[in-house]
């Protein structure tokens, strides 16, 4: 049966790596831009983060701009299946002094499907690049079209003459220019992910929610998505003009204020944090287990429970799909991620027994809940009540006018900046609005003292 798949060869060299293997190729810019996975930034790929079109554009416009003096780092992709590779001949690196042998590099050509080399590949690093390729190949080639169309129709029109110049340079460019490309195989979608979440700690444009959507060995950022996923009040979406918004966002770190989302994944990952280590300890490797992770989740159940049965607006959300994150945002000062967050500090310092060794096995042992710690924290955010409403305050830019603001005794704690409806989140105002909130749960009055420098047992120069 005749073999109706298409391919290109293409030179290449083929590296060990472990029970893997890495290709190393370089390949036309429109060929890249035909054979590489398709790049939607409404439909992101699970395994990669959104791709943001104006990043991907800016990349194929440098290209042009720069014809003689462009740069670019390479694509890297995966596969889970092996490469068609045709072996030429090899040689070896060279050996360094103490090594009992060299590795072997193999020079050859691959095959890559017309057809199928883009749903075989996923990417680790290069999709915007790639994406901003294919947008420009597809434009390059309309564009031609049309002007090859218009010249038919009007011979003599110059501009379309010098406009259809200009257009077939820049595809003889994509057709000439090579990006470099690396494939590794065979690699599973698992150890994809696992990579992705190792590189994006290193690639500081790759935001915090995407790393922490793809991390699946943090215990608190997996103990934060399985709370997400189970507790009602985080659990499930929104229809909004025929479109489903989690309540809880994964791809952003902020919620945006149109949104009808009530928080996202960095904010609850804050909260796991500081109900198993608290805002001043780190969660580090030697601390991690499954049995910590289970109680740390567990116990975030337990926190976001007590929310909801103390917070009226929390009730509302759980029982009004109309009442929304938009809506929360605009009402309480319980909607602002921050003061979750702080109360997930108190709730760690006054509701949690945690032990205070650092010995490893100690600080592998799980959380367990101090039932009467519980009741003072629920008994703190019925207290707060009265005061947790936004409320119009004067603007001290312009007296005439009147803005949304938090109630005047939380300005008296020092912790809040003018005009602003959320804490401050540097580190003196977390730890102090903390400790702070533990203070007033312990002696059931709120607002007394009404700073943290007030408290009578924080030793001078704690702040």
């Amino acid at each position: 049966m005749p073999d109706l798949q298409k391919f290109i060869k293409v030179p290449a060299q083929r590296f060990p790596m472990g029970s893997k293997y890495k290709y190393k190729f370089s390949i036309q810019l429109i060929w890249a831009a035909e054979l590489f996975p398709p790049l939607d930034p409404n439909n992101p790929q699970e395994s990669n983060r959104v791709v943001e079109p104006e990043h991907g554009n800016d990349f194929a416009d440098y290209i042009c701009n720069n014809p003689d003096n462009w740069i670019e780092p390479g694509v890297l992709l995966v596969s889970q299946k092996d490469i068609d590779f045709e072996p030429l001949f090899q040689q070896s690196l060279p050996k360094w002094y103490e090594s009992t042998e060299a590795p072997i590099v193999i020079t050859g050509s691959i095959r890559l499907s017309l057809t199928l080399t883009k749903h075989l590949l996923l990417y680790l690093e290069g999709q915007h690049r790639n994406y901003g390729l294919q947008k420009k190949v597809y434009s390059l080639l309309k564009e031609s079209g049309e002007l090859e169309a218009e010249l038919v129709l009007n011979p003599e029109n110059d501009s379309a003459k010098a406009d259809l110049k200009i257009n077939q340079g820049l595809i003889n460019r994509f057709a000439q220019e090579m990006l470099d490309v690396t494939i590794i195989t065979p690699v599973d979608p698992q150890t994809q992910s696992r990579w992705f979440v190792t590189i994006a700690r290193e690639a500081k444009g790759i935001i915090r929610a995407e790393r922490e959507r793809m991390d699946e060995k943090s215990i608190t950022i997996v103990a934060a998505k399985h709370v997400i996923g189970k507790h009602p009040f985080l659990a499930g979406s929104y229809i909004e003009k025929g479109k489903s918004i989690p309540r809880v966002l994964t791809r952003v770190n902020k919620v945006p204020q149109s949104s009808p989302a009530i928080f996202t994944l960095p904010a609850i990952s804050d909260i796991t944090k500081n109900i198993g280590f608290s805002w001043a300890r780190r969660a580090t490797a030697k601390k991690e287990s499954i049995e910590l992770q289970e109680s740390i989740e567990k116990i975030t159940l337990n926190f976001f429970d007590d929310l909801v049965e103390c917070i009226d607006d929390y009730k509302l959300i759980m029982s009004d799909t109309s009442f929304t994150g938009k809506d929360l945002r605009k009402k309480t000062l319980f909607s602002s991620a921050t003061f979750i967050r702080v109360l997930s500090d108190v709730y760690h310092r006054i509701a949690i027994a945690t032990p205070e060794s650092t010995n490893e096995i100690v600080d592998k042992t799980p959380l367990v809940i101090i039932p009467s710690g519980r009741r003072l924290f629920k008994e703190l955010l019925i207290n707060l009540k009265p005061f947790m409403d936004y409320v119009d305050r004067t603007d001290p830019d312009n007296p005439a006018k009147t803005f949304k603001g938090v109630h005047n005794k939380w300005m008296e704690t020092g912790l809040f900046r003018e005009k602003a409806k959320v804490p401050n989140s540097d580190t003196q105002g977390l730890g102090g609005l903390s400790q702070l909130l533990v203070e007033w749960a312990k002696t059931g009055n709120v607002f007394n003292p009404p700073n943290i420098s007030k408290i009578a047992s924080m030793p001078k120069g704690s702040i």
